[in-house]
């Protein structure tokens, strides 16, 4: 901006009324460059932000499966080592949350993570319960951890998970981004609500009919 007022006042002090039209072409073509040069840095961080989650998506994943092979060495009761690797799924969310770049931006990325952890997590609860499902106990297994399919499900997760102290990520540190988009979310939920309350109210003041046939 301060580079546009000098270029502004330059053109001023140097071009006469007559030649306005060539300081108007002299400050678009400014215009024109800066716009590109700010589109280029939004895609260059935006790039760098999703190949950064996506190394630490793989990274944590990787964590996580040692500590799977680890939990299925160890010789305390099955339902024990089960509940550390969901408080461990939690912990692991919390870190890519918190370490996560570009924001909105990482969504894609933790969706994918959150799938890699749940299916190392499935073969880890056939890993530890075979014999209970041979014998055709599966009814009496635990869950897999929740998925969060939405930024105000992934809010609650964390929150959740640091009370009881699991978490990586303390509530109070949850991202301002994330809160945003959770609100954002629901919002438009609350908006589609509203806007369907009103087409019932306006089809019970037209008297209800239905379709034409």
């Amino acid at each position: 901006l301060q580079a546009r007022r000098g270029l502004e006042r330059w053109l001023a002090e140097r071009c006469e009324a007559e030649l306005e039209h060539v300081s108007r072409a002299v400050l678009q073509s400014f215009d024109t460059r800066v716009e590109a040069t700010r589109r280029r840095a939004v895609f260059q961080n935006g790039d760098r932000a999703r190949s950064y989650n996506r190394q630490l998506r793989s990274r944590l994943t990787r964590e996580y499966c040692a500590f799977l092979s680890a939990a299925n060495d160890a010789s305390s009761p099955k339902r024990e080592r089960f509940v550390a690797a969901q408080r461990e799924y939690e912990a692991l969310v919390g870190a890519f949350v918190a370490q996560c770049e570009g924001g909105p931006l990482a969504w894609s990325a933790f969706g994918m993570l959150q799938e890699s952890l749940r299916l190392e997590q499935a073969a880890a609860l056939q890993q530890l319960f075979r014999d209970e499902i041979r014998a055709g106990e599966g009814g009496a297994l635990p869950d897999l951890s929740p998925r969060a399919t939405s930024a105000a499900a992934l809010v609650a997760l964390l929150e959740e998970g640091a009370r009881r102290g699991g978490a990586r990520l303390p509530a109070a540190a949850v991202p301002t981004w994330l809160v945003a988009l959770s609100r954002e979310e629901q919002g438009l939920a609350g908006g589609a609500g509203a806007n369907h309350h009103r087409r019932c109210e306006q089809g019970l003041a037209g008297g209800g009919g239905g379709p034409a046939a």
